[in-house]
């Protein structure tokens, strides 16, 4: 899945990527009005902007969950906290389905920008904004001129991370769940047992409707 991102690179488009410290021809590293990559910073916030096609990897999953935990429940007559283990877990979610358009299933699969500037990017309606890419496309890796950056996170990786969002979601669930259910004025050491399977993996392809702007 590729998102489009404009504002992102901080370089004119055609522009290679220079290793880090390295000068233009004509300048030195240092000098004044020229950042390390020979850009001017009076106008690193117009013209050396430009576009490109952030990767996702986008996964489908069924999934089981259960929670635990220790209760609290405040003493009326002294006041102090009296804590009880659950001792049957809670179930939270049997034969659920997180979707492609779950945002927790939307990875962003790159390591040239931190995670926060893919986070975000997608969300639900995500699969109503897409097209199937072109063998062409793919081929010629960009798409009417703006690049598609690789993907260069494993598969493998990037659903680890997808299930590691995943039971973050389900464990907040679960301190709602068990405080409706058992009254518990308190919670402590909740975890989710967490059963997931891989329903499917978006083949490639092109999210045409939403822009990110990046930094």
């Amino acid at each position: 899945m590729y998102l489009h991102a404009r504002n992102l690179l901080g370089r004119p488009p055609g522009t290679r990527d220079r290793a880090p410290g390295s000068t233009i021809p004509g300048s030195s590293a240092g000098a004044p009005g020229v950042d390390a990559c020979g850009a001017n910073p009076s106008s690193s916030n117009t013209s050396t902007l430009t576009a490109a096609y952030l990767p996702y990897w986008c996964f489908e999953a069924t999934f089981n969950s259960e929670t635990y935990g220790k209760l609290g429940f405040k003493d009326s007559r002294t006041g102090e906290m009296v804590w009880k283990d659950k001792a049957d877990p809670l179930p939270l979610s049997t034969g659920a389905v997180a979707p492609f358009g779950d945002p927790a299933m939307q990875v962003y699969a790159s390591y040239k920008y931190v995670r926060d500037v893919g986070s975000g990017a997608a969300g639900p309606g995500l699969p109503l904004r897409c097209r199937v890419m072109t063998q062409a496309e793919a081929k010629a890796g960009h798409v009417g001129g703006v690049a598609l950056h690789p993907a260069d996170m494993r598969q493998g990786v990037a659903w680890q991370l997808a299930v590691r969002a995943l039971t973050h979601k389900q464990l907040q669930a679960a301190e709602e769940a068990l405080r409706q259910t058992t009254g518990a004025t308190d919670l402590r050491d909740v975890r989710v047992a967490l059963q997931v399977e891989l329903g499917g993996l978006t083949q490639p392809m092109i999210a045409t409707e939403r822009e990110l702007d990046g930094m």
